[in-house]
């Protein structure tokens, strides 16, 4: 339970610590004293969002700390184990909020995400805002209802497993029939690689084939070239080239034994003959092989212009055109396979609806039997509750086809009769402003009844309530307390006079600040505050009276 809360330098809030006991705390202060504000600093210590705005002026930042005794709550102790922040003592939650609108949360003084702060806040507290009332005008909130109170989360668990399974089953289904019709799509890419299968050209291909073509194309002027080569070497003329190395080569023969320097220039001019003589025999071997051939030059020239009509027709470079095919056969293979388990995909997905509607009717059922004695409850809360007479009623309809979904195929309406003899309508078009508070006030305490969360708080949900109907308001909420601690902003002086603990909220203005204080009151004051709250300018003898009764009606 919540053991204490300190709050400093948030929104009208100096610094201020609270303590709170077992039972029920109420707390209670003029309109405008800033009572909620203790319920928005506990909200942003269980990790709720923030932003610079509840930081008290003249301060750059506030803090928030709230401490748990945690001996009676199991599933906190559990999940501070797995994360190692237990710390075996009262769990402590602490968040700051700088001006820059940042903000650090931490638990028992490690640092720790928000969400991770939001989550163990959930085992700990459960807040029960003034508005929910209107918020029971929506068929998802009433449908979460009877879902809490059923205690259907394992069933809605499976649930949602089979729907994103038979969803993502639908998704590729819908993939596979979407690009073109997949038989189209294949036809037209056999067509395509039919006039590139036609060319049975290897990889490199392209490329080999434009240099046999720039060789032809220059054929002519390569062996003229040649031949005038071989013709300097091969001795035909008066001064060739291979006569003269001959005869400077014999010259230096006779006199390169007695003269040793002049071994080298001898060796040089014998290699150099040599060398000669090998590149007069290559060229007379090119000139035996080649020939000018026109029609080879004709055939790759008309290949080769086949080749880039088709690289301009597909918009890519003729080097590029094999990787291109490539892809499409690969497309093509992926279309094949594509049809053989469209069959299988329709198969799965006719599985897992049918797995799906299995789990959808046991939560259908669950959800008729939770809704039958949910609606009893309400019935019996409602004669209590200035409603005597009246009856609740839970309508659940389930369309005979419908496709899955993640909550279930359930249509849910929430019906009243609010008098004796009046038919049941649906809850939006009948009920009251002050009929609807009053049901969804019986609800929470319905549903706080049984609910494991150790500390419940109700944020002015008495609104729209008075006479009577406040006092039992007061006595539900007493009787509550007696399993987990309860803390109740409220106006209403019946239903203040039944806590155990009482704080006062009052706003002090000067001319230069407006601070809003905390007072724990004990029997005088809380005569005083309550006598206050039965109305009038002025606290009489009468209203004190008055005010001692309902503590001691309230004490029980």
């Amino acid at each position: 339970m919540l053991s204490e809360l300190h709050i400093r330098h948030f929104a009208l809030i100096d610094q201020h610590t609270i303590h709170f006991l077992p039972g029920m705390t109420v707390l209670t202060g003029e309109t405008g004293a800033g009572k909620s504000i203790i319920i928005d600093a506990l909200s942003l210590a269980l990790g709720e969002r923030s932003n610079s705005t509840c930081i008290r002026s003249g301060y750059d930042r506030c803090e928030i700390t709230a401490r748990f005794e945690l001996s009676h709550t199991a599933a906190a102790q559990i999940w501070l184990n797995e994360h190692d922040l237990n710390d075996n003592h009262d769990c402590v939650l602490r968040r700051i909020v700088s001006s820059d609108g940042k903000s650090r949360a931490y638990i028992n003084g490690q640092a720790v995400t928000l969400q991770q702060l939001r989550t163990l806040g959930e085992y700990l507290v459960d807040i029960h805002g003034q508005h929910e009332h209107q918020s029971l005008l929506k068929r998802s909130t009433q449908r979460d209802l009877i879902d809490q109170y059923g205690a259907h989360q394992a069933l809605l668990g499976e649930l949602k497993t089979c729907y994103l399974a038979w969803n993502n089953c639908k998704r590729k289904l819908q993939q596979l029939h979407s690009a073109q019709t997949q038989q189209d799509r294949a036809e037209f890419i056999q067509f395509q690689l039919h006039e590139w299968q036609a060319l049975a050209l290897e990889p490199h291909a392209i490329e080999a084939l434009e240099q046999e073509h720039k060789g032809l194309a220059n054929s002519g002027d390569t062996l003229a070239k040649v031949q005038a080569a071989l013709n300097l070497l091969s001795g035909e003329e008066i001064s060739s080239l291979s006569q003269t190395l001959h005869q400077a080569r014999t010259a230096l023969q006779s006199i390169k034994d007695t003269h040793p320097t002049l071994s080298n220039a001898f060796s040089l001019l014998d290699s150099a003959s040599i060398q000669l003589e090998e590149a007069a025999s290559d060229l007379q071997h090119y000139l035996a092989a080649a020939e000018l051939n026109p029609e080879r030059l004709v055939e790759v020239e008309a290949l080769l212009q086949v080749i880039y009509q088709l690289a301009r027709k597909h918009r890519v470079k003729p080097i590029e055109l094999y990787d291109f095919f490539e892809k499409l056969q690969a497309e093509l293979t992926q279309l094949s396979v594509n049809a053989e388990t469209l069959s299988e995909l329709e198969q799965q997905l006719a599985d897992q609806a049918h797995a799906y509607s299995l789990i959808a009717k046991q939560l259908s059922l669950a959800r008729a039997a939770t809704g039958a004695k949910l609606g009893i409850a309400i019935s019996e809360k409602m004669q209590y509750l200035g409603m005597a007479g009246g009856r609740f009623y839970i309508h659940l309809d389930t369309p005979a086809s419908s496709e899955p979904n993640a909550t279930g195929n359930e249509q849910i309406d929430f019906m009243v009769s609010a008098n004796p003899g009046q038919a049941l309508q649906i809850l939006s078009k009948v009920a009251s402003g002050g009929e609807l508070s009053r049901i969804s006030l019986a609800i929470q305490v319905i549903l706080a009844g049984i609910s494991t969360t150790p500390t419940l708080v109700f944020d002015e949900v008495d609104v729209g309530i008075g006479g009577p109907t406040a006092a039992i308001v007061g006595q539900l909420l007493r009787t509550l307390s007696d399993s987990v601690q309860v803390l109740c902003v409220t106006h209403l002086p019946q239903v203040a006079a039944c806590g155990t603990q009482h704080y006062q909220i009052i706003k002090n203005t000067t001319l230069d600040q407006t601070t809003t204080a905390i007072y724990s009151l004990q029997t005088t004051e809380r005569e005083q505050e309550i006598a206050r709250m039965l109305g009038g300018l002025t606290v009489t003898e009468q209203s004190l009276a008055h005010a001692r009764e309902l503590l001691g009606q309230g004490g029980r």
